[in-house]
Order: C-alpha cells, then sequence, then structure tokens
C-alpha cells in the first residue's frame, strides 16, 4: 500500500474554501446515494504490518459500493493522515460514482479545509457539528460518530480496526448496525506495542473479515438478501491452484422459495431454499463442487469476486437478519463443517473422471440429505410436543372457565356494593347538610332570645327604678303627714273601707 502526501492548501485574506461547510441541521441526506458507509478506525500507528489488511479492506468496500455509494467519516482535529485508518480515503475517490461526506466539529472545520484543499473535487462540502470537540486533549468523537450515524441512518460500518471510542459507539445505541471489522493494528511510536480492537470480541452483528474468502462469502450474502422476484446475477472468478473459473451465480425469488443456480462453462447446480441463510450455504457449496473437478488439487482455494455488469449492488439493511447466530445459522455451519471434511477427503485423492466426481457429490449430499432428514424428523418430534402441550393448555383453559366466572361475579357484586355505599354516602350527606341547616336555625333561634332577655331585663330594671323612686315619694309623705298629725294631737288615723 502506498503512503499518502498531504500537501494542505493554504488561503490569504478573502479568498473562498473550496470545501463549503454545511450544518447538519441543513444536511439533506436523502441527497446522498445509497449504500451509505462509514468507515472508522485507529488515528495513529497504522504501518505496513496491517497493508495487506488495509487492502482486503479496500477490497470490500469497492464491491460493495461499485454501482455508487457514500462514504463518511470522522475528522479528528490531531489526526496524522498517512499514519491513519484514513489513508484508505483517497484511494477509494479513484472511484468517480462515489460520494464522499465528512463530519466534523465545527471548531475543527477550517483545518479540514485546509488539509483536503486538494481534494475539493471529491469532497464539495464538510458537515460540521457543534456541541462536539476534537482538539486534542478533549475529544469527544463517541459523540461525533453517533450524531453522523444518527444523521445517515446508515447500517454498514467498516472498522479498520478501532480504539476504545469506536467499541462505545457499538455499545452505545449503534450495535444494530452491521459491523464488518478487519484486524487492523495501531503500533505505539514509543513501545512499539501492537493493538487490536475490542470489536475483534464476540459481538452481535460484528462481522470479522480477515480473508478474500470472507469478503466474497459476504458480498454473496448480501447479492442473496437484495434478491427480488427478478432474477439477477453476480459473477465470480475461482482461483484453484493454478487454474480458475469464471462462475455466476443466478437467483430470483418465488412463491416456493429463492431460486438459486450456481454455473460455469461445463456445469452448472439450481435449487430451490426457504431462506438466505440455507441459499448462502447452498452457493458455497456449489462453488466447491464446480472446483473439485478442476485439476490438479489444490494446496489452497482462493475465491475472488469479479465485476458483473449486470449485478446489482445489495443493500445492507436486508443483511443485518442474516448475521445473527441464529439456530438455522449454527445448523449451516455444522452441516458445512461436515461438507469440508468430506471434500478434504475427496481432493486428497487424484480426481480421475468427471463421473467419479459426480458420484463423490451425489455421496456428499446423500450424507447432507441424511442429517437433514434427520433434522426433520426432530422437528417432528418437536412438533408433536407441541400439539400435546397444545392441547394441555385448552384442558388448563377449561378447567379455568368456572374460575374466571366465579371472579366475574366477585367483580359484580363489588360493583353493587360501590353502589351501595355510594347511595349510603350521599344520604349520609344530605343529613349532614339537614343537620347543619337545624344548627344554623338554633343558633338564629339563641340569638334572637339572647336579644329579647336584654330588651325584658332592661325594661325590668327600668320598672324596679319606677317602683323604688314611689316608694320614696311615699315615705317622704309619710312623714310630712306624721308631722301634720302631731301637731294637730292625732295620735292615730282610722281608714274605713265600703
Amino acid at each position: 500500500m502506498s503512503q499518502l502526501a498531504f500537501s494542505p492548501a493554504r488561503f490569504g485574506p478573502g479568498e473562498d474554501y473550496l470545501i463549503k461547510d454545511t450544518p447538519i441541521a441543513d444536511l439533506d441526506i436523502e441527497q446522498y446515494a445509497k449504500p451509505i458507509i462509514h468507515i472508522k478506525g485507529y488515528l495513529h500507528g497504522v504501518g505496513e504490518e496491517s497493508e495487506q489488511t488495509m487492502d482486503l479492506a479496500l477490497e470490500f468496500i469497492e464491491k460493495v459500493v461499485r454501482n455508487g455509494g457514500t462514504i463518511v467519516w470522522d475528522v479528528h482535529e490531531d489526526e496524522q493522515i498517512e499514519d491513519s485508518y484514513i489513508k484508505i480515503i483517497p484511494r477509494l475517490m479513484k472511484a468517480s460514482e462515489l460520494q464522499f461526506l465528512p463530519f466534523a466539529a465545527s471548531s475543527s472545520v477550517s483545518t479540514f479545509r485546509e488539509t483536503w484543499a486538494q481534494y475539493s473535487d471529491w469532497i464539495p462540502t464538510v458537515v460540521s457539528v457543534v456541541g462536539v470537540s476534537m482538539r486534542f486533549g478533549e475529544t469527544n468523537s463517541v459523540a461525533l460518530g453517533a450524531r453522523a450515524l444518527d444523521k445517515t441512518g446508515s447500517k454498514i460500518i467498516v472498522c479498520l480496526g478501532g480504539s476504545e471510542d469506536v467499541h462505545k459507539q457499538y455499545v452505545d445505541g449503534h450495535a444494530g448496525a452491521m459491523w464488518y471489522v478487519f484486524d487492523v493494528k495501531s503500533v505505539h511510536f514509543s513501545t512499539k506495542k501492537m493493538s487490536s480492537s475490542k470489536l475483534l470480541d464476540e459481538h452481535t452483528n460484528v462481522k470479522h473479515m480477515r480473508t478474500k474468502n470472507d469478503v466474497t462469502e459476504e458480498t454473496i450474502r448480501l447479492f442473496l438478501a437484495d434478491t427480488k422476484d427478478q432474477k439477477h446475477s453476480y459473477t465470480v472468478h475461482v482461483c484453484r491452484g493454478t487454474s480458475c473459473v469464471l462462475m455466476t451465480v443466478t437467483a430470483h425469488k418465488t412463491d416456493e422459495g429463492l431460486v438459486v443456480s450456481v454455473s460455469s462453462t461445463t456445469r452448472s447446480f439450481e435449487h430451490t431454499y426457504a431462506d438466505e441463510n440455507f441459499a448462502l450455504f447452498g452457493v458455497m457449496q456449489g462453488i466447491r463442487s464446480i472446483m473439485a473437478s478442476v485439476t490438479p488439487p489444490p494446496e489452497t482455494v482462493d475465491v475472488v469476486t469479479a465485476e458483473a455488469p449486470e449485478a446489482q449492488l445489495p443493500r445492507i439493511s436486508d443483511a443485518e437478519a442474516l448475521l445473527a447466530d441464529s439456530p438455522e445459522i449454527i445448523a449451516d455451519k455444522a452441516i458445512e463443517a461436515i461438507a469440508d471434511e468430506e471434500l478434504k477427503a475427496t481432493e486428497s485423492e487424484p480426481v480421475e473422471t468427471p463421473e467419479a466426481v459426480a458420484v463423490e457429490e451425489v455421496k456428499t449430499i446423500e450424507a447432507i440429505s441424511t442429517e437433514a432428514v434427520g433434522e426433520l424428523e426432530a422437528l417432528d418430534a418437536k412438533d408433536d410436543k407441541i400439539k400435546i402441550l397444545t392441547e394441555e393448555v385448552k384442558v388448563l383453559k377449561a378447567s379455568n372457565a368456572e374460575a374466571y366466572k366465579a371472579v366475574e361475579d366477585m367483580d359484580a357484586k363489588l360493583v353493587a356494593i360501590r353502589e351501595t355505599n355510594d347511595n349510603m354516602k350521599k344520604q349520609l350527606e344530605e343529613h349532614h347538610g339537614r343537620q347543619a341547616a337545624h344548627i344554623k336555625d338554633c343558633e338564629e333561634h339563641c340569638s334572637r332570645l339572647s336579644s329579647h332577655s336584654v330588651e325584658l331585663n332592661k325594661e325590668l330594671l327600668h320598672h324596679i327604678d319606677g317602683v323604688n323612686k314611689t316608694v320614696a315619694r311615699l315615705k317622704e309623705d309619710n312623714i310630712v303627714l306624721r308631722t301634720v298629725l302631731d301637731a294637730f294631737g292625732v295620735t292615730a288615723i282610722v281608714y274605713r273601707t265600703s
């Protein structure tokens, strides 16, 4: 892999930058071609020891977007382009049908535009994101990467290694996308310690891309996932030792399932599969079967996808369900392992004639069919158990019918009790109202009695005062009369009444 030379372009006062600045809120992602691929990886220490892995990643990306697409990456202000995963970006720019969309913190936009000015023909704009910083010592790449993924809605992420920040983006809510991880190493500049990404540990929806066969199998998987009613084709170029064979994989969907054929100039296979998982296994077995007739016997088999004008680009959004470790895929892997062992045993002996090869293939198919029959019998047994459990559930439902009715009766009684309580409460409230009115009347009557008593007391006191005055006058008159009587010598006065 050749090193890239970057010569930052400088601009004088008043000159316009060739790469424009688009705020993330103003970005119309629908204007960009699909699929959209996010590329992430190590920012430092990517050197010669990872060149072959970088080449493999480049091959995979080019095959996925050969009919067009958009490349997205996160901009780091302190990154060293020749020393990081980003050096793959200029190599992709030779494909004129691709679009490039970098996301940068608003504080890093000016530096990015200067550094990448010579590539402005491929990068017309940089998306600026506020609220994050990518300066040295205060990086926030998790937030920037998450904002970019949320904006594009992409489901395909290619990781060329990747630090703790990349792993955290996977953990913090973007595990639903498909993560393709290439084991690019990062070498520390002083200790020379070599690091690998944590994403190489076992994770859901993470595909480890180690060989050309991984690239081929994954692109075929995506091709099958994108199959519709209309027939489409995908061409592979298979090399076995010094012999190479050009093969065509054709697929279309019917009511019976997915019809897939694998053909070369001399042989062909066609079969109908229940889903994409079994179809992928069938395609890979068909390729191996065709190559089994190629002489001399190979030491290694490299499967390389070739360009096909009629091949349609698979969509990553449909691949997510296919890559989970479902029971069907686990069964496929077990069957494939058995078939591989039988194929190795076949390849250890020289292939004498096509007829002998056909006999061996029939044996292999019979062995796989026998195992498939066993699996079908196991499924039938499970189906019988399900039927028994279904009957038991029906019995339980019947036995619980009375209990359900009793509960409904209790509910009706509770409703009646609540209505009675409501009526009693209403009567008590009315009684309390009458009591309150009676108490108010009593209080008013007592008030009137009190006022009347005060008036009577006043009148009584006035009357007593008058009597006292009359008694006092009588006493005075009695004294005067006694004085007069004494003067006349009258000692007694007799009163007669008639």
